[in-house]
């Protein structure tokens, strides 16, 4: 993967990795199988779309009609398609990522929040042929930092403590994140 960044997508970036593949199947429906280590260099970033990110950037907007007729959970299923990844693929890849790689987790888009981390996991990525992206396993934090921002007025980066960890069991979008972070400041004394 060498992708330039997209804001319609759920992933983009460099993914440099020894891949072991097999592809069965046939045109209509291909059935791949891989096996993925990240190597060196790999930046890779995942887009977290949801409607509670206030989103005023037109690549972002949602327009829905009658506003106050929807429940927030299907508004977020409106918001799903218009980001949902259909293929026409049957793909499960068992990835081993190293700390040499850099994950980029995009939270708000607009603010620019975002978690970059480096760490260890053992994860298995699943595209099925009726679309949508399913991960399950356990990302172990070494280390990273997290960019929050609040209605640009206030900007600060946070440390990432080692040792936290990002929990898949399916759906990307309800990962689990248990992660601490730090902020360091220098204080003047009287």
């Amino acid at each position: 993967l060498n992708s330039e960044r997209d804001s319609k997508a759920l992933f983009y970036g460099k993914l440099i990795a020894n891949v072991d593949a097999t592809i069965k199947g046939d045109l209509d429906l291909p059935v791949v199988k891989v096996k993925v280590k990240t190597m060196p260099n790999t930046n890779f970033t995942v887009q977290l779309i949801s409607d509670e990110a206030i989103l005023n950037k037109e690549n972002y907007i949602v327009f829905i009609d009658g506003f106050e007729n929807y429940t927030s959970q299907s508004i977020d299923s409106i918001a799903q398609l218009n980001y949902k990844v259909s293929n026409a693929i049957d793909l499960t890849v068992n990835a081993e990522i190293t700390d040499k790689a850099i994950l980029n987790v995009v939270i708000d888009p607009i603010t620019g929040d975002n978690l970059v981390l480096k760490g260890n996991a053992q994860l298995l990525v699943k595209m099925p042929p009726r679309g949508g992206l399913d991960i399950s396993g356990v990302y172990i934090v070494n280390e990273g930092n997290y960019r929050f921002s609040y209605q640009n007025l206030l900007k600060k980066n946070f440390e990432i403590v080692p040792g936290g960890k990002v929990t898949f069991s399916g759906d990307v979008m309800d990962a689990l994140l248990d992660i601490k972070a730090k902020y360091n400041t220098q204080a003047s004394t009287l």
